[in-house]
């Protein structure tokens, strides 16, 4: 978001601006010429002093995802977005970004084991995203970083630019993205190091064989660990209410969900370590072992009569599982398979 110092600030956008940051004429005047020193737009330069993000014309944004997502997203909006605010702690939130170039601002693409951008379900695809003009949802994510998260994921993004590009020209959403918000989408070809547009036939294709289904064992470790519970969206648990009898461990987070809104001091310091353990990159992971865990806390957090008995919760887990798998193995792997002979 370059600022093009030849041009002078409407009087109008001025006092707009003025306006929403509660700024005098003098004041004003002195950020602007400092954000005309540094290049940048007068409204990214005062969102990272001041929080919120007001565009004063229409914006182009960027949000990074999975093709296998795809689906997810045209028909429900952007809802997901991981931000951490300490070690073992985290809010949901929506994840843009103002720079298009390939890269991975949530460190979310290439977070699998063994998998990579040439695999057909983890393809990379940029979103672009209009902002209409006075969108009051978006938040400077550098600003809220220093102020909420003790600057922890500066730390990370600035040792990495070019890898997670510049904190200070993201945002959170407070809201969700909606699909009509989406005006193209982009596949990035590793081989070419290029993008190119996805046809609306072809993404229409892409959305039906990914309706409904999710990849085999893709636990998320962030809402065991209670990340998902602060949901700056809002859409979030009617999402899940709607979507948990698709994902292979919708009945461990029924309990997990239940154990992190429920567990304090102590106890939820516990909880959120052997979490971290449990799934940690370094070491196999057990989803057995992680299974029983979360049974036995749920256990000892709930009152009494409100327990489940091992032997019967267990195959509740596991068949659906098997129901979630299998409805991938059909859906998906067939239509892939199908796609890539064609």
């Amino acid at each position: 978001m370059k600022q093009d110092n030849k041009k002078v600030l409407s009087e109008d956008k001025k006092i707009l601006l003025m306006k929403k940051y509660d700024l005098t004429s003098r004041r004003f005047d002195y950020e602007f010429s400092r954000s005309v020193v540094n290049e940048t737009d007068i409204s990214l330069w005062l969102s990272e002093k001041y929080g919120d993000y007001f565009p004063i014309k229409e914006t182009t944004l960027f949000h990074f995802t999975k093709k296998m997502y795809l689906s997810n997203i045209m028909k429900n909006g952007i809802i997901f977005g991981d931000v951490v605010t300490d070690n073992k702690e985290g809010v949901n939130c929506p994840n843009l970004t103002s720079q298009g170039f390939h890269h991975d601002p949530s460190g979310f693409l290439d977070n699998k084991r063994g998998q990579s951008i040439e695999d057909e379900h983890f393809k990379h695809l940029r979103l672009v995203l209009k902002i209409e003009e006075g969108d009051k949802n978006l938040v400077n994510y550098r600003w809220f970083d220093n102020k909420h998260c003790k600057g922890i994921n500066g730390k990370l993004t600035d040792k990495n630019p070019s890898n997670y590009g510049e904190l200070s020209k993201q945002f959170l959403y407070k809201g969700i993205v909606t699909p009509s918000m989406i005006v193209r989408v982009d596949e990035y070809n590793p081989s070419e190091g290029k993008y190119r547009t996805i046809p609306t036939e072809e993404m229409n294709e892409i959305c039906k064989i990914y309706d409904n289904v999710m990849y085999p064992n893709s636990l998320d470790h962030l809402r065991l660990m209670g990340a998902k519970v602060k949901d700056f969206s809002g859409g979030i648990e009617d999402y899940f209410s709607k979507n948990d009898q698709y994902n292979p461990f919708g009945k461990l987070y029924e309990l997990s969900d239940y154990i992190v809104k429920n567990i304090k001091g102590f106890n939820r310091s516990m909880y959120l370590d052997t979490i971290v353990n449990l799934t940690s990159k370094t070491k196999h992971i057990d989803m057995f072992e992680i299974i029983i865990f979360v049974i036995n806390v749920y256990n000892e957090t709930v009152p009494s009569d409100k327990k489940i008995e091992m032997k019967d919760y267990l195959p509740l887990i596991f068949n659906q599982q098997k129901k979630c798998d299998d409805r991938w193995n059909i859906q998906v792997e067939n239509g892939v398979s199908l796609k890539l002979v064609g």
